[in-house]
């Protein structure tokens, strides 16, 4: 039986990589859940299981969020449209969110990427996810 583990977010990259595939790497802050500081390596359960699917973690450097630059400003624009003001209750705020995606990847062409949209350049990884049983308790 294949079992990911109790943790949210491990879950969440479950569903994403059984749909998409396994990246070669990831790239990741130094903060909970990518990371632990208490860790051996400053591993959390999140990057031991990347590691377990042989995912390279590229981190950037601590106190350096220009290093992630394009992931910032998604999030910029994120919080702008769907947290600023919040929805009046989680269905509407998560209406927001869903209305996010599916414009941020599918309607609004991006300087970063040659004013194109992420949804024509993103395709299914190469590496099918089939991790076996992975035990993270």
């Amino acid at each position: 039986m294949n079992r990911p583990g109790k943790c949210p977010v491990i879950e969440a990259f479950v569903r994403l990589y059984r749909e998409r595939g396994l990246p070669p790497d990831i790239r990741s802050d130094n903060g909970l859940p990518f990371a632990s500081p208490n860790g051996l390596y400053n591993l959390s359960k999140l990057s031991v299981f990347w590691l377990r699917l042989g995912i390279a973690i590229e981190r950037i450097r601590p106190g350096h969020p220009q290093q992630n630059s394009r992931h910032e400003r998604m999030h910029r624009t994120l919080k702008q449209e769907t947290a600023r003001p919040p929805g009046a209750n989680a269905l509407q705020h998560q209406d927001r969110f869903d209305k996010f995606v599916s414009e941020f990847n599918e309607e609004r062409p991006h300087e970063g990427i040659a004013i194109r949209m992420p949804s024509e350049l993103c395709t299914p990884a190469s590496r099918p996810y089939d991790p076996g049983y992975i035990d993270l308790e």
